[in-house]
């Protein structure tokens, strides 16, 4: 069963982290965001695509059950993903298909 994410966009009017640190911002609401799917697969692991707005895939990248990278179309993005899935699986938000 395929489970599917959206988180909707957002125009800020002020840069992102100078809000973070404390900054008053503006956002304005888009009708564009993102989402996500999520498949079981007879295969181990996971095999991420990134699909941009044309849906040509921009990043793929297959991980271990372990999350070690086995192969990807750009090293530097699929470490900071292997990083993000990594924390994701210690704080227990990782789906899980078994």
């Amino acid at each position: 069963m395929t489970q599917t994410y959206h988180a909707n966009g957002k125009l800020l009017l002020s840069g992102e982290y100078f809000i973070l640190d404390g900054a008053v911002g503006l956002a304005l609401p888009t009708k564009f965001g993102q989402s996500l799917s999520v498949e079981p697969s007879a295969e181990k692991g996971i095999l991420w695509k990134s699909i941009d707005h044309e849906n040509k895939v921009w990043f793929e990248a297959q991980f271990s059950e372990s999350l070690e990278i086995i192969s990807s179309s750009d090293k530097d993005v699929a470490k900071t993903l292997q990083n993000i899935l990594s924390l994701c699986k210690l704080k227990s938000q990782f789906p899980n298909h078994n």
